[in-house]
């Protein structure tokens, strides 16, 4: 076996229905992230990138590495861009059950074009010139990970680390049990320390019914 093949990629520890969160550095990073994910999944699986970086005719700025894995799966309809901030925030502002429901809209509408798995890339970086919105999000970031996602939707939660202050990137890493940085995932044991009660926040067949508060170990 070459050294090429033998090397262990950061997807190698990544399941179907896991929450993570992405902290970035550059451009040519996402790139990498894109494409390790695009080969992660399969040719019956979709991947749904939320960003605001890149416009949405199709085609990625120049400052992202673009090759022929990205171009397949745009020709193909396997990847596919929304904007960002105002899918997560229309009019400046956030309301967690909301974008639950754009989220269970776009679940939905994947299944019914016949794949059988969907991977969101939500780029909240936006956040950044938001600051108020942060907390409610976060929040909401936790709930997700708490309540648990199906098996055939995964999430990567992506954050520009230099436009961040450390005390915001920790609020960040708090809501994620699982942390890509620097080419390495980590996964964070978490202590369930007590239940609370199930709300109509999630929808049925996009969030699981186990809930609680949790804090790191």
């Amino acid at each position: 076996m070459g050294e090429a093949e033998g090397m262990q990629r950061w997807t190698d520890g990544l399941k179907r229905g896991d929450h993570c969160v992405h902290f970035y550095r550059s451009e040519a990073e996402l790139g990498r992230v894109l494409g390790d994910l695009l080969e992660w999944t399969g040719k019956d699986e979709k991947v749904l990138y939320a960003s605001d970086r890149f416009p949405f005719g199709g085609d990625m700025t120049s400052r992202m590495v673009r090759g022929p894995q990205v171009e397949s799966a745009l020709r193909s309809g396997r990847l596919e861009f929304i904007p960002s901030c105002s899918f997560y925030c229309p009019g400046g502002k956030f309301d967690a059950l909301r974008v639950i429901g754009y989220w269970k809209s776009h679940y939905d509408r994947v299944m019914g074009e016949g794949f059988g798995a969907l991977t969101v890339i939500g780029d909240a970086s936006w956040l950044s010139s938001n600051p108020s919105t942060l907390a409610p999000f976060v929040s909401y970031e936790q709930a997700l990970d708490l309540a648990g996602l199906p098996e055939n939707l995964s999430v990567i939660c992506q954050y520009d680390r230099r436009i961040f202050i450390p005390g915001q990137l920790a609020q960040m890493e708090s809501a994620h049990q699982l942390v890509l940085s620097n080419g390495a995932l980590q996964r964070k044991h978490w202590i369930i320390s007590h239940s609370i009660p199930q709300s109509g926040l999630f929808f049925p067949g996009i969030v699981g019914s186990n809930s609680g508060s949790v804090s790191s170990k």
